[in-house]
């Protein structure tokens, strides 16, 4: 197994488990399908390097379903916060690929983003990403550090990195960590 499959199990699967455990309501259905999802895109894109349609486009909907569940009105900022990361990320991919005549970010992973968006609101993409962002270089440095002569090629898949800060950022978000009734971050 890669070492990415045991960072994922070793991060997400004990919110995982407090949040079904912890949730009410059925919030913990929603809990499964979101930690499901971003467990099988962050497989396959270990695996093959690309994030499947079904969960970087699939996250959309259950996503304001699930809004329209349990916060109502935060269907409209949602849905034009994860249309606005959409275009954002898209142009920032196009960017640096012509810049750098290499691809930095894929598309797979920007819908992966403006679904998240929808999960977690625009208000904390900003978290969101900086946390994967923060956990990618991490696995860079590292694997930098074992990089041989025959090793040519450095990518590395970013959806398990983008899979740990959406499940962490809407963890956060929904269920109370701080014993206060408060969510941690902005829901």
């Amino acid at each position: 197994m890669s070492n990415y499959f045991y960072f994922i199990l070793v991060l997400i699967v004990p919110l995982f488990a407090y949040s079904v455990f912890s949730a009410t309501d059925g919030m913990s259905l929603f809990s499964v399908i979101l930690f499901v999802a971003l467990f099988y895109a962050s497989c396959v894109d270990i695996a093959r390097m690309e994030i499947p349609d079904l969960v970087s486009i699939g996250l959309f909907p259950t996503g304001a379903v699930w809004l329209l569940t349990y916060s109502p009105d935060k269907i409209v900022p949602n849905l034009l916060g994860a249309i606005f990361s959409l275009l954002l990320f898209y142009l920032f991919s196009r960017a640096f690929f012509v810049l750098r005549n290499k691809e930095g970010l894929g598309f797979g992973d920007v819908k992966l983003i403006a679904s998240s968006t929808v999960w977690v609101g625009l208000q904390n993409l900003p978290i969101m990403i900086l946390i994967a962002a923060t956990s990618g270089l991490i696995a860079s440095f590292y694997n930098f550090g074992k990089k041989t002569s025959t090793q040519s090629e450095t990518r590395i898949p970013f959806g398990p990195h983008l899979a740990i800060a959406i499940w962490i950022v809407w963890f956060a978000a929904n269920i109370d960590l701080t014993g206060t009734g408060l969510p941690v971050l902005s829901k």
